[in-house]
């Protein structure tokens, strides 16, 4: 039997809904999936968005120093007759250099609306000049 009061019936039917949203859910069942092909566009070859998003050829193992083996402070003896790390050492590993990410040119389209006065109170401070005004 339903309230006659419209406050009251929209409070028992905010009531029902969250006692069906904390009510435990299945599962979703998973599946597995395998690729069988994939398609190569030609078109997005040459896009500098693209190519920053490719894999880039794994580093070659070098061997790191164990985390558990202690460090030796500066003025122990055994510091001393370490030889220095010569600068081909350095240049074996980082072989590889790092390419550039390139960023996709930023726009009015990069940002949404503001859907909340918080986000519009947002908006509207970045565009003020100081600090002074943003206060």
């Amino acid at each position: 039997m339903e309230p006659r009061n419209g406050a009251a019936r929209r409070q028992m039917t905010e009531c029902r809904q969250l006692k069906a949203r904390a009510a435990p859910r299945p599962p979703l069942p998973t599946v597995s999936v395998e690729i069988a092909h994939v398609q190569d566009d030609p078109d997005n070859d040459d896009d500098p968005f693209v190519r920053s998003l490719e894999m880039q050829p794994p580093v070659p193992n070098t061997p790191l120093p164990s985390a558990s083996a202690p460090c030796s402070p500066a003025g122990h003896p055994m510091s001393a007759a370490k030889p220095p790390i010569q600068q081909e050492q350095f240049s074996a590993s980082a072989a590889v250099e790092p390419r550039a990410m390139v960023a996709p040119k930023m726009g009015a389209s990069s940002f949404s609306l503001p859907s909340t006065a918080a986000d519009v109170e947002r908006a509207w401070r970045s565009l003020r000049r100081s600090g002074d005004e943003r206060a």
